[in-house]
């Protein structure tokens, strides 16, 4: 968080006298001192925004944290909270190299302040020369040379988030002469626009945004009657997408103001809707917490 090595004390910067790691000991987080906890990764954050890098949310050093969720959860948010102001911070602390679902989990959801904490979880394994910078380094394992095998193509077709898990020692730290993790990457990526050029399937987010949008559908209550549609909306993001079945849509308005219709998934983008078979799909960016959404339907 700090260090990753050694805990520090937040005030002096200089290591415990009992030598205790961040990743290993501080696994299993010390509960009953809740205060310290947050000003040590508020410590953290504040050194990113001394150089200009306000943080969003905090990835954990090892298992930080990792045996104490909960209580790591409400600490990252408070911390991140108190250092930027950000409503809705993430942590990064879980791999799940395995399995077709993803969760994005929400935690301490207040919908009346409008705040929550996110948690973004890897779903691949590190194939980019991992943490020593000499682990295996294999584009294949993400995405196949034909397209169509690999952990990121079982997570697209499934309908996840694929969020990529990497250190930077097999990137190039320990490689900068071949840089034999980033050219993987790199591979990846070129592989993935080969596989979805259209960007109809797979578009690049940050964390933050994932779990920002987590947080809105976890909070957001809709109310809907004769056609229109009244969303409260304590947590507000950029192209919040509506799923509508049914009927053959005519039109769609949101706050009075039409949505343009689009042909293809590959058009969609915030203002317009789209149809596939009986399935309606509509972009927008809300701009207050109560927002009236009207579709016209039949034919």
């Amino acid at each position: 968080m700090i260090t990753h090595t050694f805990v520090v004390d937040p005030k002096t910067m200089q290591p415990l006298a009992s030598r205790i790691w961040e990743q290993y000991e501080w696994a299993t987080l010390p509960v009953d001192q809740e205060e310290l906890v947050i000003e040590y990764i508020a410590t953290a954050c504040e050194i990113l925004v001394n150089v200009g890098l306000p943080p969003q949310g905090v990835t954990s050093p090892g298992g930080f944290g990792g045996r104490t969720l909960e209580f790591y959860a409400k600490a990252a948010g408070e911390a991140v909270r108190q250092v930027t102001g950000a409503a809705t911070p993430y942590f990064f602390q879980r791999v799940e190299a395995n399995g077709e679902r993803v969760e994005t989990p929400v935690w301490y959801a207040d919908r009346a302040q409008g705040t929550a904490v996110g948690e973004i979880i890897a779903a691949t394994g590190d194939w980019t020369g991992s943490w020593t910078g000499y682990g295996e380094v294999d584009a294949d394992r993400y995405i196949t040379a034909d397209l169509e095998s690999g952990r990121l193509v079982e997570l697209i077709e499934a309908r996840q988030p694929a969020v990529l898990c990497s250190h930077w020692q097999g990137f190039y730290g320990m490689h900068n002469e071949d840089r034999a993790g980033y050219r993987a990457f790199q591979t990846v990526v070129r592989r993935l626009r080969e596989r979805d050029p259209r960007g109809e399937y797979t578009r690049w987010r940050k964390c933050s945004e994932i779990t920002d949008y987590a947080c809105m559908r976890e909070m957001a209550h809709m109310e809907v009657a004769d056609g229109v549609i009244e969303l409260d909306l304590p947590v507000r993001v950029p192209e919040l997408t509506l799923c509508l079945e049914g009927e053959e849509i005519r039109a769609i308005s949101v706050e009075g103001e039409a949505l343009e219709r689009v042909s293809t998934r590959a058009d969609s983008r915030s203002g317009r809707y789209w149809q596939e078979a009986d399935i309606t799909w509509a972009v927008f960016d809300p701009k207050e917490r109560r927002v009236r959404v009207e579709v016209l339907s039949g034919l």
